[in-house]
């Protein structure tokens, strides 16, 4: 997949995280994919991206422990 392509996809996918940032957690699995996709084409990824990665985790289980019940 051509880089043109890739961060095009990024930018796509940023969009819908930034239109729910309530919810952008849900889009985790889709955003490491586009990371790994990254990677194995030698792009040079941002640390800010792997920082936002690491964010998305943590609102994903914060998530999952809102929703537990007591």
């Amino acid at each position: 997949m051509t880089t043109k392509v890739l961060e095009e996809r990024l930018y796509s996918l940023l969009g819908e995280m930034e239109a729910d940032p309530a919810g952008r957690y849900v889009h985790r699995p889709a955003f490491r994919a586009l990371l790994s996709e990254m990677e194995a084409t030698g792009m040079a990824v941002p640390e800010r991206l792997y920082n936002l990665d690491q964010q998305l985790i943590e609102e994903g289980e914060e998530a999952d422990f809102d929703n537990m019940p007591v």
